[in-house]
């Protein structure tokens, strides 16, 4: 069984992790408009891997016979016109949900709470390629610089993740 402090954490991180999946569509929605049809469903496949996460948790909550509870949504926030801005932007998302993780693995210590501390390594090994996975992208960018060419090359890369 969870403890409440644990659970309660958890019940943040849900929704966390469904806040960033409504970021992550309304940089996919932004990068459609804007024309980068690769950025975009890179974009949107990020944002149903962060209701996957959100989905995970919630099964793990159940599963140790703690309760669910569902927070608000604020909009996404941001307008993003250009791939490499709303790359950075989900970097700059993706290092908060990392601390957010960490913070977790730390109160599952704290209590000796073994299986949450075993869900959340998972959690940190997600992390870790979720910021490589963007720090690449922002990379790639960065070297195309405000070579349309480029730019649409890096675009033309991205929707191959869209498609796996």
């Amino acid at each position: 069984m969870l403890s409440t402090r644990m659970e309660n954490a958890l019940n943040d991180q849900i929704s966390l992790e469904m806040q960033s999946a409504f970021a992550y569509l309304g940089m996919s929605l932004d990068m459609r408009h804007a024309g980068f049809n690769g950025a975009a469903g890179w974009l949107r496949q990020q944002s149903e891997e962060e209701l996957s996460h959100a989905f995970k948790i919630i099964g793990y909550i159940q599963d140790r016979l703690g309760m669910v509870r569902l927070q608000s949504l604020d909009a996404p926030t941001g307008s993003y016109e250009q791939p490499l801005d709303a790359f950075r932007a989900a970097l700059e998302h993706e290092r908060k949900v990392t601390g957010a993780i960490n913070g977790l693995l730390e109160i599952a210590r704290e209590e000796n709470d073994t299986p949450s501390e075993n869900l959340l390594a998972w959690f940190v090994d997600e992390q870790v390629e979720e910021e490589a996975s963007a720090t690449a992208v922002i990379t790639r960018l960065e070297m195309a610089g405000s070579n349309s060419a480029a730019i649409l090359m890096v675009d033309s890369e991205l929707a191959s993740r869209a498609s796996e």
